[in-house]
């Protein structure tokens, strides 16, 4: 194959290694572990492997096994030409051996000529400039003429001014030093030093433990917002998503704090990152090496929905409002219905089940206003419309076990099974007779 005309090019500035795996590679067949001739020739550029490799032929004092039919290997059936493609392990590791011998100096290649190099170099066409545009000119010359006003002393001096900070807010957000002055910068290093050890060595975690959640809790100072979940990983090149799918508005906020590759310094987004308003190519985005990397995902706390009690002195100073009585609605009357309500709602409250009676009354109540006024959704869809708003999970769990009468009178009947279950009869219970 090598002597065609169409790969000539490819190796006349190399050296050819012939030899046969027999001898090299001790290439043996997996059933019968006879020895396969197998010739093989090696295109190489580098002189002390060609000299390494070539010579090996047959010593001729063994049996060989032609290159035919099919043996079994690790219970499948394979033939023998595709089993000999694989180098065997003797072959792979002596080639590894000159190869690591002979890295350090490095070996200049076969036939190398630094005065061929050089020429080809010069007669090559340098290649063409790509044309400023009238924006990217102005831009210099403004900068030149910036530069011409302001002597050479200065300008070495000259600290860095608002308008040549790299900007790190806004949409897509860049990375910034932690101020070390503010105290958190020795803490986030060591907090991210802490958890490096429990990280996988390839991907991303979720961290769970509740020692490190309030660590980070008592860092980010932001009381507004409540901790979902964390995800770190080491050797991270780009932000993170969320590890299982969940809907992003259950924690909309994001904060990526990380240790950086390079310069070793903490560095973490300027602000907290709206990533469910994001575009797809911008949630997970690179930009950010990092040795030890941390998100934090967080969710605003849900607004108390009771008001707060009033105290006594208000209660005193609030105008009490007689109401007549209506002669329709005698005393006896007004009895019997509260009577009647107060047996309705008890007999009701008895059909909730256990989760739903362990919450308070407020709770109660306010899960039973939800309900109503969502146009009575079922406990599914009320579950994750709670869990959506960021209310607590024994809240959420609760909801199934919501016992409402309007749900109750107008769902679908159930279905009547064709089939049933009989309890098995005793020898001579039934005796059948066919004329």
């Amino acid at each position: 194959m090598f002597r065609t005309p169409l790969l000539q090019e490819l190796y006349t500035k190399t050296v050819a290694a012939e030899f046969d795996m027999c001898n090299l590679g001790e290439l043996r067949d997996p059933v019968n572990q006879k020895l396969i001739k197998k010739g093989m020739v090696i295109m190489t550029t580098s002189q002390k492997m060609q000299s390494d490799l070539h010579g090996h032929h047959c010593r001729k004092d063994h049996e060989h096994q032609p290159l035919e039919g099919s043996a079994q290997v690790q219970g499948r059936n394979i033939s023998r030409t595709s089993f000999s493609e694989e180098y065997p392990r003797k072959f792979a590791r002596r080639v590894a051996k000159v190869i690591l011998h002979h890295e350090h100096p490095k070996e200049l290649p076969v036939f190398w000529n630094s005065h061929e190099i050089h020429a080809s170099q010069v007669d090559d066409p340098q290649p063409k400039r790509r044309r400023l545009t009238s924006q990217r000119l102005a831009a210099r010359l403004t900068i030149r003429r910036k530069l011409e006003r302001v002597p050479k002393d200065e300008l070495s001096n000259q600290p860095e001014t608002e308008e040549k900070r790299r900007r790190i807010t806004g949409k897509g957000g860049q990375p910034g030093n932690i101020d070390p002055e503010k105290g958190n910068h020795q803490a986030w290093n060591q907090l991210l030093l802490d958890i490096a050890p429990t990280l996988p060595r390839v991907g991303k975690s979720e961290i769970t433990k509740p020692e490190i959640v309030k660590r980070v809790e008592s860092l980010i100072q932001r009381p507004d917002l409540k901790i979902k979940f964390i995800v770190a990983g080491k050797g991270l090149n780009r932000t993170t998503a969320p590890i299982t799918k969940i809907d992003p508005k259950e924690a909309p906020w994001r904060l990526l704090v990380f240790i950086h590759r390079d310069t070793g310094e903490i560095q973490r987004l300027d602000s907290w990152e709206k990533w469910d308003e994001l575009a797809q190519r911008k949630v997970v985005r690179t930009g950010f090496p990092s040795k030890v990397a941390m998100t934090v995902f967080a969710a605003n706390t849900p607004c108390p929905q009771d008001p707060p009690p009033k105290s006594e002195e208000e209660i005193g100073n609030q105008p009490v409002i007689e109401v007549p009585e209506s002669p329709l609605h005698p005393e006896h009357a007004d009895s019997d219905v509260q009577f009647r309500m107060s047996m309705s709602e008890q007999s009701e409250k008895n059909r909730h089940g256990p989760k739903f009676l362990q919450l308070s009354s407020s709770d109660q109540s306010m899960i039973t206003k939800i309900h109503k006024n969502a146009g009575h959704p079922g406990p599914d869809k009320l579950a994750y419309l709670l869990r959506q708003q960021g209310y607590s999970p024994m809240i959420v769990t609760a909801v199934q076990d919501l016992y409402c009468p309007s749900c109750e009178a107008t769902k679908r009947p159930t279905l009547s099974r064709p089939a049933s279950i009989h309890s098995p009869c005793d020898f001579n219970d039934i005796v059948s007779a066919d004329g």
